[in-house]
């Protein structure tokens, strides 16, 4: 079972399949097939549990980072830092202007677009795809990256991320991302 191959004495953690460039995870030295199990000293389950104990960690602390590496366990001090929200549920977006924008109804001279899909993200599993051009982020028209994570930095991630997008033929859709839901007691 993939576990076992990583070295896990179970399912729990998150498995890296890329890292940002320059960003906090690369700086402190995570690499891609790395696996994440602990972050300031609390075991990290999944990748909604990596996301939302990141987010009630304060802005320029410095944690602990438990990951397995080449079977081995290693622990890393990450640098806590802002956390692009668009970014933490699987969805890298690039900026376009003229042509590549006007592609779509209203001809746009300038529009966001999703470049690529992280494959175990939230984006991927609610169906988003690259090439979709991101117009609402919840209630607040976008038509940059910056417009984009400031609108979801506004909203209450409790209530996840409303994202609408258009597809070139004119059809639109919206998705919530990341909502944070309350479980029954037991």
């Amino acid at each position: 079972d993939q576990a076992a191959r990583l070295g896990l004495k179970d399912q729990r953690g998150v498995f890296v399949r890329g890292v940002e460039p320059d960003g906090p995870a690369a700086i402190a030295g995570v690499k891609p097939d790395d696996v994440v199990v602990r972050l300031a000293d609390q075991p990290i389950d999944d990748g909604a549990g990596l996301r939302n104990r990141t987010a009630a960690l304060p802005v320029g602390g410095a944690v602990p980072l438990g990951i397995i590496r080449d079977r081995k366990p290693l622990t890393l001090t990450v640098t806590i830092g802002e956390w692009p929200i668009l970014a933490s549920l699987g969805l890298r977006l690039e900026d376009v202007q003229g042509e590549a924008a006007r592609r779509f109804p209203g001809q746009p001279e300038q529009a966001v677009f999703i470049a690529d899909v992280l494959p175990a993200g939230e984006a991927r599993r609610a169906g988003l795809l690259p090439g979709m051009r991101i117009v609402k982020v919840g209630n607040t028209s976008v038509s940059t990256k910056a417009d984009c994570q400031a609108a979801a930095a506004a909203l209450d991630p409790s209530e996840g991320v409303s994202i609408e997008v258009q597809i070139t033929d004119g059809r639109k859709a919206q998705v919530v991302l990341g909502a944070i839901r309350s479980r029954p007691a037991r």
